[in-house]
């Protein structure tokens, strides 16, 4: 059997092998990190979207209570 393919020795595969299995380390260290803040941001953004629905909540009760004292 005659490949044209030439196999590199096995510690350069080896090596190419944990240099690979070293860059996926750093890819999945990136998405979670990258998960972690668009988490952190989107509670953030829960709580103003909590905090401005009170507000409204709060000027409607009062509109409601000066409506009612005048009529």
């Amino acid at each position: 059997m005659n490949h044209d393919l030439e196999l590199p020795p096995p510690f350069e595969r080896l090596e190419q092998m944990e240099t690979a299995i070293s860059r996926l380390r750093y890819v999945i260290i990136a998405v979670l990190i990258a998960m972690i803040a668009g988490f952190a941001v989107l509670g953030v953004v829960v709580w103003q979207m909590i905090g401005r629905i009170d507000q409204l909540a709060t000027k409607a009760n009062g509109i409601d209570a000066t409506l009612g004292t005048l009529g």
